[in-house]
C-alpha cells in the first residue's frame, strides 16, 4: 500500500515506479500506440496509467491472454506503433530502462500487423475473424505460413512449417488438415504451440493454445 523503497533483490516490481516507467516510454515512443512482446501486465499497465492503447502481442514463447481475444489487434493494422520488447531481441535497436524492470529494447514500426486473434482450435481447425480474411489476400501476406514451435516442457527443440498459407484462409472456418512433424524427433512427450509471422522479424504470434504431442 506505501510506496516503500524497492528492494535491489527483487528483478521485476509490479507495484512501485508506474508512472514514472509509463511516462518514459511514452516520450520515448511520442505517443504512437503501443506494443509489448510477451508482456500483459506491461501493456495493461501502459494503458490504464497513460490512456494510451497498449497490445500485448504474445510468442510461442509465452502463452495466449486476454489480447489474443480483444479486438484491438484490429484497430492497430496498418498503423505507426511503437514496440517495446526483450532486450535480446535483435530487430529492436532503441535501449529502454524501466526501473524496477528488466531493461528492455523498443523501435518504431510504420506499418504494423500481426494475427494473434486467429486462432488454431486443437490443431483441427482455423478460426480466422471476418475482419482478416481480405487482410490474407493482400501482396505481402499470402506468403505468411503457420509454423509448428515444438516445446520439451520450457525448452523450444524444433521449428517447422505446417505447408498452410494465409491465402489459405477464405472463410472464418478453416480446416486445418494434417501436420508432418520432423523425423528427427526422438521419443519422448513434446507440446506444439502454432504460430503465424508478424511484421516482428523472428517473431511471430502464438496462435493455438498447448498440444500434447507423444512420440513412441
Amino acid at each position: 500500500m506505501l510506496d516503500l523503497p524497492r528492494s535491489r533483490l527483487i528483478l521485476k516490481d509490479e507495484f512501485h515506479g508506474n508512472k514514472q516507467w509509463v511516462s518514459l516510454i511514452r516520450q520515448q515512443s511520442k505517443g504512437l500506440p503501443l506494443v509489448f512482446i510477451d508482456s500483459y501486465q506491461l501493456a495493461s499497465k501502459y494503458w490504464f496509467y497513460s490512456g494510451i492503447p497498449a497490445l500485448s502481442m504474445n510468442s510461442p514463447y509465452a502463452r495466449r491472454n486476454s489480447f489474443n481475444f480483444w479486438p484491438l489487434e484490429d484497430s492497430l493494422m496498418g498503423r505507426q506503433v511503437y514496440v517495446v520488447g526483450p532486450k535480446r531481441n535483435p530487430f529492436l535497436d532503441e535501449k529502454i530502462d524501466l526501473p524496477g524492470w528488466e531493461a528492455k529494447r523498443g523501435k518504431k514500426i510504420d506499418h504494423y500487423f500481426s494475427f494473434s486473434r486467429v486462432r488454431i482450435d486443437g490443431g483441427k481447425e482455423v478460426l480466422s475473424p471476418a475482419g482478416y480474411l481480405p487482410l490474407f489476400q493482400q501482396p505481402g501476406f499470402e506468403k505468411i505460413m503457420i509454423d509448428a514451435f515444438v516445446f520439451k516442457e520450457d525448452t523450444l527443440v524444433a521449428i517447422f512449417p505446417t505447408g498452410l498459407l494465409l491465402k489459405d484462409f477464405r472463410q472464418t472456418r478453416t480446416p486445418f488438415g494434417s501436420t508432418i512433424l520432423p523425423s528427427s524427433l526422438p521419443r519422448g512427450a513434446y507440446q506444439l504451440r502454432y504460430s503465424i509471422g508478424s511484421c516482428i522479424p523472428g517473431t511471430p504470434t502464438v496462435n493455438s493454445a498447448g498440444v500434447p504431442l507423444n512420440i513412441e
